[in-house]
């Protein structure tokens, strides 16, 4: 389950999600977690987005309302369904969690409905 309390540290906590593709390519999602006022729980989750083949990354627009880790998770992989796509229709062959700090590994699995592997780091 989708982990919802916000770390207290003082570094900025962010958890990065790569999806592979089928030509060597890999599209980088970096969640960015926001506290709520309390500062003990997500209240929002930022992602940068880098396309597939670049580095750069890129904010993916807010829906106007708070967006939750899982929620994140889905925009994540419907952002490398699109570059995948965008390609010419290359297969997503996998994903590479690093860390499980908000999304677990079964977060991951759930949101590509078991059709991929999915490795932690």
């Amino acid at each position: 389950m989708a982990k919802t309390n916000y770390p207290s540290t003082t570094l900025k906590p962010e958890q990065i999600l790569d999806f592979n593709l089928q030509d060597g390519s890999r599209v980088r999602i970096v969640l960015q977690p926001k506290p709520d006022a309390t500062g003990d729980k997500v209240a929002h989750v930022d992602l940068d987005c880098a396309q597939a083949g670049t580095s750069a990354l890129t904010r993916v627009g807010n829906t106007g309302r708070p967006r939750t880790v899982f929620e994140a998770g889905v925009l994540a992989y419907q952002f490398a369904q699109k570059e995948a796509q965008r390609l010419g229709g290359v297969a997503i062959v996998g994903a590479d969690l690093q860390g499980e700090e908000f999304l677990e590994l079964a977060d991951v699995q759930q949101i590509v409905g078991n059709s991929l592997p999915v490795k932690l780091f």
